[in-house]
Formats: structure tokens, sequence, C-alpha cells
């Protein structure tokens, strides 16, 4: 996906994220053993996962986002390292940082809607690159 493409926005409907996830299954299984040798990361895995908007997946339906339970994100990691281990662990990442403003807009009430509003209309990939540190 370019950064020019433009991403659905349509929520008018619940999304049966687990039911998306498995319709990447074959795809992501194709790729994954070549990933795998190559050490390479898994961008193309990346870009359907946005195009699919399971970026914002967890981001809540008020703020223009998918709505998903915790839940039923567990659900889509784990269908998802069924295909591809580096891709569920990789959007693991991502998804454990959008919960965490998700919780706190919930729970504490925190000033972080217009973060989340952001996060839902760019689908925006919140995952850090973690490296061991060597010495």
């Amino acid at each position: 996906m370019t950064p020019t493409e433009t991403i659905p926005t349509d929520r008018t409907s619940r999304t049966d994220w687990l039911a998306v996830a498995e319709e990447l299954l074959p795809a992501f299984a194709a790729r994954a053993a070549g990933h795998d040798a190559d050490d390479t990361f898994v961008a193309e895995n990346f870009a359907e996962l946005r195009r699919r908007r399971l970026f914002s997946a967890a981001v809540p339906v008020e703020l223009g986002g998918g709505g998903a339970s915790h839940a039923e994100l567990c659900e889509v990691l784990r269908t998802l390292a069924h295909a591809c281990s580096s891709t569920a662990l990789a959007f693991s990442m991502h998804t454990h940082q959008v919960l965490i403003p998700v919780w706190r807009w919930r729970h504490d009430r925190a000033p972080v809607d217009g973060f989340l509003r952001r996060l839902a209309a760019e689908e925006l990939i919140l995952a850090r690159r973690w490296t061991a540190a060597t010495g």
C-alpha cells in the first residue's frame, strides 16, 4: 500500500475479525517459509493487515476504529500464528501498544482520544523495532 492509497473507513457494520484473519491465512502461509529462510520482514503481510484495517481493529468504534475486544484480538493473533508466526509476533507488538491507550481511554478517561482517532483514520502501525543488546 502506498502512502497515497485511500484506506476504506466504512465502519457501519460489525466486522468479524477472526473471519478476516482466516481469509489472510493462505497467502501468509505461502510466504512464511521464504521470510524465514531470507530473514526478511513480512512487509506484504503488514500491507494486507493495513488494507483490511486490522491495525485499528482495537480502537473503539466511537473513535473511528473497529471495536474489537481483547479476546477477539487474541483469537486473531492465535489464528495468524498458525500461518506466519513472524506476522503474528509483529502484529502483537502493535496490538499491545494500541490496547494500552484504549484501556486508559475507557477506564481512566485519559485524553488519548485524539491519538486513537488518528490511529484509526490513518491506520497507523505502532510496532517498535526490538533489538537485542550485543556486547
